[in-house]
């Protein structure tokens, strides 16, 4: 997905959850959904649907080149990098046709 600049949304289906006495797990079948912040190019120049606040800072400080992948140096987190990440994971899942696929199987 990462070569062909999509969000990187993948569903699993029919994931067998194994007994755990342990923890009181009996086994079921799932459906997964793995969502990961990878760079798409297209969302770089869309307006930025979930956001409440500016985020140029992070543009301003130098990582818009490796958005999202954030320098360990980066951990301390502002804000704006927040909403930020979170505006790519929303904006990955609005365009994830894995994400429709497991909202119908899902009844969602």
């Amino acid at each position: 997905l990462r070569e062909n600049n999509q969000p990187q949304v993948v569903l699993v289906q029919d994931v067998n959850i194994l007994d755990n006495p342990y923890c009181g797990v009996k086994s079921y079948n799932a459906n997964v959904l793995f969502v990961l912040n990878g760079r798409i190019d297209e969302f770089e120049n869309k307006p930025k649907k979930y956001l409440p606040c500016d985020i140029s800072d992070i543009y301003t400080k130098g990582i818009d080149k490796d958005f999202p992948y954030i320098p360990v140096e980066w951990l301390k987190y502002t804000t704006s990098l927040v909403y930020a990440l979170a505006d790519l994971s929303a904006y990955s899942l609005d365009n994830s046709p894995d994400f429709k696929k497991f909202k119908e199987i899902s009844g969602l």
